[in-house]
């Protein structure tokens, strides 16, 4: 793909198998309490990653509650 694929997950062996996509890169952390940590989360690492600046926008695609299926998409921008 043209833009990074990031994975967040706080399971070393997801983090494992998501590695051996092409494209995507698996990082662990800590699961969030709620939605806006997982915001405050994931637009932390992509600004410590260099991956997003102030303007852009990114897609965070998340399974809320963390232990259930994928069920939201959020659009953002930094």
């Amino acid at each position: 793909p043209k833009s990074p694929i990031v994975a967040i997950t706080s399971d070393a062996c997801v983090a494992n198998r998501l590695a051996l996509q092409w494209g995507t890169m698996p990082h662990l952390e800590v699961p969030p309490e709620d939605l806006t940590e997982a915001l405050r989360l994931s637009t932390s690492l992509l600004a410590r990653e260099r991956l997003c600046y102030p303007g852009d926008a990114f897609a965070m695609v998340i399974g809320w509650p963390l232990s259930g299926p994928t069920n939201m998409v959020k659009l953002h921008r930094m």
